[in-house]
C-alpha cells in the first residue's frame, strides 16, 4: 500500500493535526476499491474517501487533545496498511 509520508518539523515541536503523519488516501482508496468497483471512482471510492476523511478528523482531534503518545503515533502510522482507519485500530489496540 501507499506509504505514510512524515512532516517535517522542528526538534521538541509537539504533534498537532497540523502536521500529523499523512497518508494518500486517493491513491489508497483507489486500489483497495479497484477490484469492486464497476466503474473508476466508484461509489465504493466515495464512501473510502469519506472514511478515511472522518478518521482523520477523528484522529486530529486526538493528537491535539494529546490523547496518544507521539512514539505510538509515528509506531502505529508506520505499521498500517490501511491508511488513517488502520491507523486508529492501531491507536486504539484493536
Amino acid at each position: 500500500m501507499v506509504p505514510v509520508e512524515f512532516g517535517r518539523r522542528p526538534a521538541g515541536t509537539p504533534m498537532t493535526s497540523d502536521n500529523m503523519p499523512f497518508f494518500d488516501t486517493v491513491t489508497y482508496c483507489i486500489l483497495s476499491t479497484r477490484k469492486h468497483d464497476t466503474m473508476v471512482r466508484g461509489p465504493l471510492y466515495e464512501e473510502c474517501i469519506e472514511h478515511q476523511d472522518h478518521t482523520r478528523m477523528v484522529l486530529g482531534e486526538a493528537i491535539d487533545k494529546a490523547t496518544f503518545k507521539e512514539k505510538d503515533i509515528v509506531r502505529c502510522a508506520s505499521a498500517s496498511r490501511e491508511a488513517y482507519i488502520g491507523m486508529w485500530y492501531c491507536l486504539n489496540e484493536y
